[in-house]
């Protein structure tokens, strides 16, 4: 049995979902987005934008109104990636532009916006299980006052690495075989830090911001050899031997 019936659901409320919605919106299509959470995490993740997703606020006028700058963004002559500067510097058309801001600001922004667009946003409502059919899809959703069952024409999954709708239409998004970092870190003292769970922000004397959400050794690093990918949740095994810097 149905319970109500949607155009798009999309499952996730995070930067992603929220844009999607709001697009949709302006298509005159109205969306239905659901999110497990019972509101916008304030846990720390990215902490900015990169590359044309900046171009494309701009041009629904939300730049100036999010990152506060004065005028239009422009490209940035350079960017280090996994301790390696690149230099942009020459290029006809840098697609390098940036916007600093931390992901929780910015899902909060975003979802006044879906919310001012009329946007069907739904926080605490969790995506369950689907049915796929030739010409739709049939949700199940879970809420804390009740749990229903939706009938949809397109359904997106712009919930996370381990997307629920992702595994149910079988599509794998397996993790590199990589050390679970890149960049330039540098420690110096204490010699091992244990950040708590939701991470946490440390300042260097230079001015320099870290996000951490793992624990740190000031003489190794610790990658596991066996890393878990984004098909199941991440293993809480110890790490294995050390390796150098």
């Amino acid at each position: 049995m149905v319970d109500e019936t949607a155009d798009v659901v999309i499952s996730g409320a995070g930067p992603n979902g929220l844009m999607l919605a709001c697009e949709l919106a302006l298509a005159e299509i109205r969306p239905l987005v659901l999110d497990k959470l019972p509101g916008p995490s304030g846990e720390p993740k990215a902490n900015g934008l990169v590359g044309q997703v900046v171009r494309m606020l701009h041009m629904r006028g939300l730049y100036l109104k999010f990152s506060g700058c004065n005028g239009p963004p422009e490209p940035s002559p350079g960017w280090m990636f996994a301790a390696m500067p690149l230099d942009f510097v020459g290029m006809v058309d840098n697609p390098m532009y940036t916007m600093r801001m931390p992901q929780p600001r910015l899902v909060r922004l975003l979802a006044k916006r879906a919310r001012d667009l009329r946007v069907d946003l739904r926080w605490g409502h969790e995506l369950t299980g689907l049915h796929a059919r030739a010409d739709s899809v049939a949700i199940a959703v879970s809420s804390p006052k009740r749990d229903y069952r939706i009938m949809t024409s397109f359904l997106v999954g712009a919930d996370g690495g381990r997307s629920l709708v992702r595994k149910s239409v079988g599509i794998d998004f397996p993790a590199p075989r990589r050390p679970p970092w890149a960049g330039s870190p540098m420690c110096t003292s204490p010699t091992r830090s244990v950040v708590p769970k939701e991470g946490s922000i440390s300042q260097d004397s230079a001015g320099f911001r870290l996000a951490i959400a793992a624990s740190i050794e000031a003489e190794s690093f610790s990658p596991s050899s066996n890393p878990a990918d984004r098909c199941s949740e991440p293993s809480n095994s110890p790490p294995q031997s050390p390796t150098n810097r």
